[in-house]
Protein backbone atom coordinates (compact mmCIF):
# COMPACT_ATOMS: atom_id res chain seq x y z
CA UNK A 1 0.00 0.00 0.00
CA UNK A 2 2.74 2.49 0.93
CA UNK A 3 4.77 1.59 -2.14
CA UNK A 4 1.76 2.24 -4.37
CA UNK A 5 1.22 5.64 -2.77
CA UNK A 6 4.90 6.50 -3.19
CA UNK A 7 4.80 5.43 -6.84
CA UNK A 8 1.70 7.55 -7.55
CA UNK A 9 3.08 10.56 -5.66
CA UNK A 10 6.36 10.39 -7.58
CA UNK A 11 4.49 10.00 -10.87
CA UNK A 12 2.29 13.00 -10.10
CA UNK A 13 5.30 15.16 -9.21
CA UNK A 14 7.17 14.22 -12.39
CA UNK A 15 4.11 14.77 -14.58
CA UNK A 16 3.50 18.17 -12.97
CA UNK A 17 7.13 19.19 -13.42
CA UNK A 18 7.20 18.08 -17.06
CA UNK A 19 3.89 19.76 -17.84
CA UNK A 20 4.91 23.05 -16.22
CA UNK A 21 8.37 23.02 -17.80
CA UNK A 22 7.28 22.14 -21.32
CA UNK A 23 4.19 24.34 -21.09
CA UNK A 24 6.30 27.23 -19.82
CA UNK A 25 8.44 26.95 -22.94
CA UNK A 26 5.36 27.18 -25.15
CA UNK A 27 4.87 23.44 -25.62
CA UNK A 28 2.15 21.00 -24.66
CA UNK A 29 1.17 21.20 -20.96
CA UNK A 30 -1.15 18.16 -20.87
CA UNK A 31 1.02 16.35 -18.32
CA UNK A 32 0.03 18.91 -15.71
CA UNK A 33 -3.62 17.85 -16.10
CA UNK A 34 -2.63 14.21 -15.86
CA UNK A 35 -0.72 14.87 -12.64
CA UNK A 36 -3.88 16.15 -10.95
CA UNK A 37 -5.81 13.12 -12.19
CA UNK A 38 -3.20 10.80 -10.67
CA UNK A 39 -3.54 12.59 -7.34
CA UNK A 40 -7.34 12.63 -7.36
CA UNK A 41 -7.79 9.03 -8.48
CA UNK A 42 -4.93 7.31 -6.69
CA UNK A 43 -3.97 9.33 -3.63
CA UNK A 44 -7.02 11.18 -2.32
CA UNK A 45 -9.88 9.41 -0.55
CA UNK A 46 -13.16 9.50 -2.42
CA UNK A 47 -16.74 8.46 -1.79
CA UNK A 48 -17.95 6.15 -4.59
CA UNK A 49 -21.56 7.03 -3.75
CA UNK A 50 -21.10 10.80 -3.82
CA UNK A 51 -23.41 12.61 -6.19
CA UNK A 52 -22.40 15.50 -8.38
CA UNK A 53 -20.37 16.32 -11.41
CA UNK A 54 -16.63 16.69 -11.54
CA UNK A 55 -16.20 19.87 -13.57
CA UNK A 56 -12.42 19.51 -13.60
CA UNK A 57 -12.55 16.09 -15.25
CA UNK A 58 -14.96 17.24 -17.96
CA UNK A 59 -12.84 20.27 -18.82
CA UNK A 60 -9.61 18.28 -18.59
CA UNK A 61 -10.95 15.57 -20.90
CA UNK A 62 -11.79 18.20 -23.49
CA UNK A 63 -8.23 19.52 -23.38
CA UNK A 64 -6.64 16.07 -23.31
CA UNK A 65 -8.51 15.01 -26.44
CA UNK A 66 -7.52 18.05 -28.49
CA UNK A 67 -5.29 17.36 -31.46
CA UNK A 68 -3.19 20.51 -31.07
CA UNK A 69 -0.92 21.44 -28.17
CA UNK A 70 -2.55 22.56 -24.93
CA UNK A 71 -1.13 25.82 -23.60
CA UNK A 72 -0.10 26.34 -20.01
CA UNK A 73 -2.65 29.17 -19.76
CA UNK A 74 -5.48 26.79 -20.74
CA UNK A 75 -4.29 24.23 -18.19
CA UNK A 76 -4.12 26.83 -15.40
CA UNK A 77 -7.76 27.78 -16.01
CA UNK A 78 -8.89 24.15 -15.84
CA UNK A 79 -6.72 23.37 -12.79
CA UNK A 80 -8.62 26.08 -10.89
CA UNK A 81 -11.90 24.15 -11.22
Amino acid sequence: MATNALYHAASAVLLAWEGATVGGMGGDARRLLLSRMVVEHNLLPHDPLAAGENHFEKAAATLLLREDDVSLADVVVVMAL
